[in-house]
């Protein structure tokens, strides 16, 4: 029962980390796509200070987004870890 409840949340936080990932893949293709933009043109001063600031969220989001991705995988490990020992210890019950 209580490896049961592990690898359901074990399951949830490979979601979660598989949904910040592919939402980190997202921000940082429109990155990109901000700088050719800029690149390719003479931006005003406004759409300059415009695509600083985008760039400067997209900067937190994204160091934000790492954390949490960091977060998520030790947990999943210890989650992990903590179901292989859980395993350990029934086996080694039904061998007694």
């Amino acid at each position: 029962k209580e490896a049961d409840a592990y690898r359901a949340e074990l399951k949830v936080a490979r979601e979660e980390r598989a949904r910040l990932e592919a939402d980190l893949a997202k921000a940082q293709d429109r990155a990109r796509e901000l700088q050719v933009a800029q690149a390719q043109g003479d931006p005003s001063s406004s759409q300059q200070s415009v695509v600083e600031t985008m760039q400067k969220d997209f900067d937190s989001r994204m160091e934000r987004s790492r954390d949490e991705v960091q977060y998520l995988r030790q947990k999943c490990d210890e989650k992990e870890r903590r179901c292989e020992q859980l395993l350990a210890e029934r086996a080694s019950l039904q061998d007694e």
